[in-house]
């Protein structure tokens, strides 16, 4: 039998129950030696006899509990276009968040005897 490895990305994970879930959904596939998952990266790694399964059973089964599973092969461009717009986001929320935070910390700050001089 001729054992085969692949990479995938998975998106839908929110939680390490999302995780296990996956893991024993593709563990339970015949044929599926081991399976990795990584919430924190969204990727995967299945090792199966490819003579008793293959990766479309594998995905199918992935997608069939709501997730979704994308191969990844050299020529697969990286999702860097969502991450960029995730980061965008954060970078706003973090700018935001600041600005609604300074006049809090200002007001705090005023009562220590050291910044008496500072008029509120």
């Amino acid at each position: 039998m001729k054992v085969e490895t692949n990479d995938f990305d998975i998106r839908g994970m929110h939680c390490a129950a999302c995780v296990s879930r996956i893991e024993n959904v593709v563990t339970n596939t015949e044929g599926v030696i081991d399976i990795n998952v990584n919430l924190a990266t969204e990727k995967g790694r299945v090792t199966y006899h490819n003579e008793r399964t293959n990766i479309e059973t594998i995905f199918h089964n992935i997608n069939k509990i709501g997730f979704e599973a994308i191969l990844v092969t050299p020529n697969t461009p990286t999702n860097t276009k969502r991450k960029q717009k995730d980061l965008q986001l954060l970078k706003w929320k973090f700018i935001i968040s600041a600005l609604l935070t300074f006049p809090l910390a200002w007001a705090m700050l005023t009562h220590f005897s050291w910044m008496e001089s500072i008029y509120i």
